[in-house]
């Protein structure tokens, strides 16, 4: 079952998910800019072509990093060979390096239309980003742009 609410409408954060940025989480308080954990997870969600769109995830180039070293994993308490400072990006969609990990292993669903992204691309990596880091779409503390997502995901009847 997903952890997150849905809509009267049936939509979900997954389908309505508004950035070009996924895999950064908040606390819920402090970084309510962000989503915290348990609203992207989704036990049921097993598309046929996962370990591809992990692989994707994890083969698509550095923006940037610091060059820190691998650390655990905060679900599972697993090594995993990545770079927290790192993210990556195909040009479009910026991720953190271990986003794959948290997608195949702890059911964290990527938004719909990065899945389609990645589909759309046949999960080619591209060889090098075309596109300047200012105008890739980073997370920033936009935390009207995050609540309105979230009133549409809970189904506020606020405005009725």
């Amino acid at each position: 079952l997903c952890a997150i609410q849905t809509l009267r409408f049936g939509m979900t954060l997954h389908e309505l998910w508004p950035f070009r940025w996924f895999g950064y989480f908040g606390d819920g308080a402090l970084m309510d800019y962000m989503p915290v954990l348990s609203e992207v997870v989704d036990i049921d969600w097993r598309p046929d072509d996962l370990k591809r769109l992990a692989w994707y995830l994890k083969e698509c180039p550095v923006a940037i990093s610091a060059g820190e070293s691998a650390h655990e994993c905060p679900l599972c308490g697993g090594h995993v060979e990545h770079d927290p400072s790192a993210h990556r990006s195909d040009g479009e969609w910026v991720w953190p390096d271990d986003l794959w990990h948290l997608v195949e292993v702890h059911h964290v669903r990527l938004p719909d239309d990065f899945v389609r992204r990645i589909r759309d691309r046949e999960y080619r990596i591209p060889t090098r980003l075309d596109i300047p880091l200012h105008d890739i779409e980073w997370p920033n503390p936009d935390y009207t742009r995050m609540r309105a997502l979230r009133e549409r995901v809970n189904g506020d009847n606020s405005n009725d």
